[in-house]
């Protein structure tokens, strides 16, 4: 693909960066009831960019859809193919989608078995879940094109495109939901952040029972164990903040 041709995309993938950093925010804050888009800014959700969720996501799936256009630009013509040709993936061809879909299912099936009879927490497996998602999408992939059934799907780039931004939203909420309940078990290194600070002349500081969640540019957020509540305070107001 040439420079003009990846400029044009441009748009696209930074639709997909945003919605992909407030999808970051969003789901992780709404486990601890925090209503994160009124105390979030433009800055805020560049910095949701880096974590990286966000970037193997926006790199993995940004392809897929670069692929949809590159093939409606190239007029959906499949190569030639010699009628003589061997047919070295009939095996393949026959047997990549039920394996695709039956992988999706296991991978269901075992999550649910192991939560049920052992109490594992699903963020102990989500990067597995995870992985196994986007093994799902790419063999799906490789199907429709063994199929030859890609076309329908590239003469509907919009469509598909939006189909697909919002399958990644979804994975994105399970993970980074999985991240804020492996935070309430005290099993996340931001469990790790001693934070003290004086708020209108009080002292607050983090101990076994309230622990720092997170900050935008104009609030910082702790959560408190004993009564599930989560406490916002704002940095015009906090003084004297320590680190350590």
């Amino acid at each position: 693909m040439d420079l003009k041709k990846a400029l044009e995309y441009i748009p696209l993938f930074t639709i997909c960066l945003l919605y992909f950093g407030l999808c970051n925010l969003y789901f992780f804050y709404r486990e601890f009831q925090i209503d994160i888009v009124a105390y979030i800014s433009t800055p805020d959700i560049i910095l949701s960019f880096f974590p990286t969720i966000v970037w193997v996501t926006t790199i993995l799936y940004g392809a897929l859809i670069t692929e949809f256009f590159k093939n409606l630009n190239r007029g959906n013509n499949p190569p030639a193919v010699s009628p003589n040709a061997p047919n070295n993936r009939a095996w393949l061809k026959k047997r990549i989608i039920p394996l695709a879909f039956s992988m999706l299912i296991l991978a269901g099936g075992i999550n649910i078995f192991l939560g049920s009879v052992f109490h594992i927490k699903s963020y102990q497996f989500a990067p597995i879940t995870i992985l196994g998602n986007v093994l799902f999408v790419l063999l799906f992939w490789i199907g429709l094109r063994l199929h030859d059934r890609i076309n329908f799907i590239l003469q509907k780039p919009i469509l598909a495109s939006v189909v697909l931004i919002l399958y990644i939203g979804q994975q994105i909420q399970f993970y980074e939901s999985n991240e804020a309940l492996k935070l309430k078990d005290g099993k996340s290194a931001l469990k790790k952040n001693h934070i003290s600070f004086k708020y209108n002349g009080n002292k607050v500081s983090t101990n076994d029972t309230l622990f720092y969640v997170g900050q935008t540019s104009i609030c910082i957020f702790f959560y408190n164990t004993k009564d599930s509540t989560t406490q916002v305070y704002s940095f015009a107001k906090v003084d004297d903040l320590k680190i350590h």
